[in-house]
C-alpha cells in the first residue's frame, strides 16, 4: 500500500513538470511573432527598388567615316548627369575610367542609371571632329549602352620610295609646305611620318594645297638617268588621302640576271635554290660573294630572277655554282658584265637543262 502511494506522487510530479514546460515554451513563443519562410522578391518588389541600387556600363566607339575604329589614342569625353559631378574619360587611360584597352573603344563601368550627356572634347591624334560633339543616352541599371562618334582622319599625303624590284628603301628626306605657308622637314620614320614601315611615308597637314619636294636620297642610291630631285603639289582634304607616284631610285652599283629551266620554262618553286658566285675582276679582284635565289643578297624577290648590289663600277664574273634539283649547270656556267654608276647592269640569261 505504501509503495502504491509513493508511485502516484512521483507520477503526479512528472506530470506537473511536463505541464510547466509546455507553459514555459508557450510563454517564450508569445514574446515573438511567427514569420513565414523567406522567399526571393517577386518582380513587383524589384520594380519598386530605386534604380540607383544597380549601375550600368557605357561603351563609346570612335570611328572614321567608313566605320573603322580610330587608329590612335587621345579621344577625350565629358559625361554629365544632373545631380553628379562631370566625369572625364579618355581612350586607353585606365585612370580616366576606360576599362577597354582597344584603341577607339572606351568602356565606362559603374555608372549610376539615368540619362547622360556625352560631349567629345578632343579627337584622337591625327583625327578631327566634323560632327556635333554632344549626344545624350540613357544608361540602364545592369545593362550596357552604346554610343558612336565619327571623327575624320586629318588630310593625308602618302608615297613610297622604291627600287626597280619594288623593294621599299628607307632613308629619304623631304620638305613639305602646307596651305598656311608653313614648311617643315620630313624624314622616313621621322617625327612627321605616320607609317613606321621603311620606304613608306604618310603625313597629315591642314586642308588645302600642299607641296612636297625631295631633298635627299637614301645612302647608296641615285635617281635614274635624266631625272632630278622633284616636287609635287596635291590638294589635301580631311578624311581622304592624296598620293604621289612611287619615287624610283637605283642602287649606285648593281647587276641582274635570269635563270630558266628547259628553255623558257619559268623557274618553279620547291626544286631547290640555285646559287651563283659573283667575283670582281681587275681592280675589283678582291671582291667575291655568293647569291642564293631569294636569299639575303638577292634583292629581286621573284624566283629565278636575280639582282645584287655591288661595291663599285668595273668588271665582274657571274658563275652558276649550284643547279636546282634534277637539273645541270649551263655550259659555259659563267658570264661577264660591266657595271656602271646608277644603272643596274644586265648580265643575261642562264639556262639549266634536265639531267
Amino acid at each position: 500500500m505504501t509503495f502504491i502511494a509513493s508511485f502516484d506522487r512521483r507520477a503526479f510530479r512528472l506530470a506537473s513538470l511536463t505541464i510547466a514546460g509546455v507553459a514555459l515554451l508557450s510563454a517564450c513563443d508569445a514574446d515573438r511573432s511567427i514569420a513565414p519562410n523567406r522567399a526571393a522578391p517577386d518582380s513587383a518588389s524589384l520594380a519598386l527598388m530605386p534604380s540607383t541600387s544597380l549601375t550600368g556600363t557605357l561603351v563609346i566607339a570612335v570611328v572614321d567615316w567608313a566605320k573603322n575604329p580610330a587608329e590612335y589614342t587621345g579621344a577625350f569625353f565629358l559625361l554629365s548627369k544632373p545631380g553628379m559631378n562631370d566625369l572625364e574619360v579618355r581612350d586607353n587611360y585606365q585612370d580616366l575610367r576606360d576599362s577597354d584597352l582597344a584603341i577607339g573603344t572606351i568602356r565606362v563601368r559603374g555608372l549610376v542609371a539615368g540619362e547622360y550627356t556625352v560631349c567629345q572634347q578632343s579627337p584622337p591624334e591625327h583625327y578631327v571632329m566634323v560632327f556635333a560633339p554632344c549626344k545624350t543616352i540613357m544608361v540602364l541599371a545592369g545593362k550596357t549602352s552604346h554610343l558612336e562618334f565619327i571623327n575624320y582622319q586629318t588630310a593625308r599625303l602618302v608615297w613610297r620610295v622604291v627600287d626597280m624590284w619594288q623593294n621599299t628603301i628607307d632613308g629619304g628626306t623631304f620638305s613639305g609646305t602646307d596651305a598656311n605657308g608653313q614648311t617643315f622637314q620630313i624624314a622616313d620614320n621621322g617625327a612627321y611620318d605616320l607609317d613606321d614601315r621603311s620606304g613608306r611615308v604618310e603625313i597629315d597637314a591642314v586642308p588645302g594645297n600642299f607641296e612636297l619636294c625631295q631633298v635627299s636620297l637614301p645612302a647608296g642610291y641615285v635617281l635614274p638617268a635624266g631625272q632630278t630631285l622633284s616636287c609635287w603639289t596635291r590638294w589635301m582634304s580631311n578624311g581622304s588621302s592624296a598620293a604621289i607616284p612611287d619615287m624610283l631610285i637605283h642602287p649606285e652599283y648593281s647587276a641582274r640576271w635570269r635563270l630558266r629551266l628547259n628553255g623558257l620554262v619559268d623557274y618553279p618553286d620547291g626544286i631547290g635554290a640555285a646559287v651563283f658566285e659573283v667575283k670582281g675582276l681587275g681592280a675589283n679582284g678582291a671582291f667575291s660573294k655568293y647569291v642564293y635565289d631569294n636569299g639575303a643578297d638577292d634583292v629581286d624577290g621573284v624566283l629565278g630572277e636575280f639582282a645584287t648590289i655591288l661595291p663599285a663600277a668595273g668588271n665582274y664574273s657571274v658563275c652558276q655554282v649550284t643547279a636546282s634539283n634534277g637539273y645541270k649547270l649551263p655550259t659555259p656556267a659563267c658570264m661577264r658584265v660591266t657595271v656602271t654608276f646608277g644603272a643596274p647592269a644586265l648580265v643575261g640569261w642562264f639556262f639549266n637543262m634536265e639531267i
